[in-house]
């Protein structure tokens, strides 16, 4: 059985204005990992995983971005940047029409975001996390390419 080789940060602003922050960790704890990414179900926050060797593009990294209830969550997959790799999403089957933004789209952070990607749900950010610190990746059921 491979051990995987994990690290995390993630910060934020509760509900009340609190700020907090948790700087890289490495090998944290499934515990340590879904206790931080709780702190961005309220206010803003965001939280990052990857493995270690993240420097290797081919390894796939969690990126949340939360905003008061709504959440951004991207798995990258190999070197998406330079347009190697993959980026996939949390679906919302019922998303929300932005009136200023193009058809289909929604402004998250002041950056357009197809707004199928953008969700409510909590609970399926959690799932992908836990799936992603037990098996250092997140399935295609859970996470779409349709991004």
């Amino acid at each position: 059985m491979t051990i995987l080789q994990l690290r995390f940060e993630a910060s934020g602003r509760d509900g009340r204005g609190n700020s907090w922050r948790i700087h890289w960790r490495e090998n944290p704890t499934e515990l340590e990992i879904l206790a931080a990414v709780e702190r961005c179900r309220t206010g803003t926050g965001s939280a990052d995983l990857e493995h270690v060797e993240g420097e290797n593009e081919d390894k796939p990294s969690l990126a949340l971005q939360a905003d008061h209830g709504r959440y951004l969550l991207l798995l990258r997959d190999g070197d998406a940047v330079e347009g190697g790799g993959s980026i996939r999403s949390l679906i919302n089957s019922n998303p929300v029409a932005d009136p200023d933004a193009p058809d289909g789209w929604a402004y998250f952070f002041g950056e357009p975001f197809s707004a199928r990607s953008i969700v409510t749900d909590f609970d399926r950010v959690l799932q992908a996390f836990q799936e992603f610190a037990r098996t250092g990746n997140v399935s295609i059921k859970l996470m779409s390419y349709d991004y």
